[in-house]
């Protein structure tokens, strides 16, 4: 969706181009062209809301009951897997870093964090507001 300066909204079209079948003309067969909006971001964004509402019904439908975690459980449980994944790319960081240094052909993966290359961590001190 494009929203121009003054305010109006418009989708980005597409061009089609198509072979006229059973028809000739001295040149050859005729080329028809169309540009269309498309269908479906535009019912998206008519009816977001309704579509959302659906899938959440879909997915409470399909799931399968009380051993279904919650948003706040599912969130908790991603998290730690992230921090659990992220302790095994410090481990593997360090190995690389031994084997390095034993002259072994190891080098890191190109998809580690760089952070757990070069063995960083991030530190977050709270907020204080004056009061100690």
């Amino acid at each position: 969706m494009i929203e121009h300066e003054h305010g109006g909204v418009a989708w980005p079209t597409r061009s089609l181009q198509s072979t006229v079948l059973n028809a000739s003309t001295e040149a050859g067969r005729p080329i028809a062209f169309a540009e269309i909006e498309p269908a479906i971001p535009t019912l998206a964004w008519l009816f977001g809301d309704l579509m959302l509402k659906r899938l959440d019904a879909m997915l409470v439908e399909e799931s399968d009951g009380g051993s279904a975690l919650s948003i706040a459980d599912r969130q908790k449980q991603g998290s730690l897997i992230q921090s659990d994944l992220r302790a095994v790319e410090y481990d593997l960081g360090a190995m690389v870093w031994c084997g390095l240094d034993e002259r072994l052909t190891v080098w890191f993966d190109g998809d580690q964090n760089p952070m757990t290359v070069i063995g960083a961590t991030l530190v977050t001190h709270l907020a204080t507001n004056g009061g100690g």
